[in-house]
């Protein structure tokens, strides 16, 4: 039964959220796994909360890091920069060689397809379900860069052409395949469409 379970997960849980962003922001604490740093929901998208402070009851303003929502598949998770694959440990790693949302070309994210049970948000667990034309934001620098998924494909694990700078806006999200292995690769590309104002 165990191996079935990310599977039910995630079509009860998709159940209970329509495909929109305003019900991206599920419940990170009790998915993730204690002792890890986790988004309040609250917070999420950049939205500023003033937070009393009990030593000097002064109001303080708190905003959330750079992250990636894909409420097809009920991902919301943090994107961080590091020089090392460690940085997937606290994660979605944004390849430090490859572009940013607001610089244009290729910006390449990678990150683990499972590292807790049952599948969370903080994983790409279900990154095979999307579909051409599914919607991705990234929340980069108070700005939200809307992709929709242009295509789907599989690599070698030593294939390194997927991070090559594009000439066009793009977006390209990677993770292990087959499920359980590291075998190969399971990309997706999406191209950018719209740029908000998060503020």
């Amino acid at each position: 039964m165990a191996p079935l379970y990310p599977e039910i997960f995630f079509w009860i849980t998709a159940a209970k959220n329509p495909k929109d962003d305003s019900s991206a922001v599920w419940d990170l604490k009790s998915d993730l796994p204690q002792g890890r740093e986790v988004i309040s929901p609250d917070l999420i998208g950049h939205e500023e909360r003033l937070i009393e402070d009990s030593n000097t009851a002064i109001s303080k303003k708190r905003t959330v890091s750079n992250h990636l929502v894909i409420s097809a598949i009920q991902v919301n998770i943090p994107i961080v920069e590091g020089e090392s694959e460690e940085a997937l440990d606290r994660g979605a790693w944004r390849r430090p060689r490859s572009s940013t949302p607001d610089r244009g070309g290729n910006t390449v994210i990678t990150g683990h397809r499972f590292a807790y049970f049952p599948p969370n948000n903080a994983t790409f667990y279900n990154l095979g379900k999307l579909r051409k034309g599914d919607d991705i934001n990234v929340y980069w620098n108070d700005k939200i860069y809307s992709y929709k998924v242009s295509r789907l494909f599989e690599v070698e694990s030593d294939d390194i052409t997927i991070e090559t700078d594009s000439e066009i806006s793009l977006l390209t999200i990677y993770t292990c395949t087959p499920l359980w292995t590291s075998k190969r690769r399971l990309v997706v590309q999406a191209n950018l469409v719209k740029i908000d104002s998060n503020r």
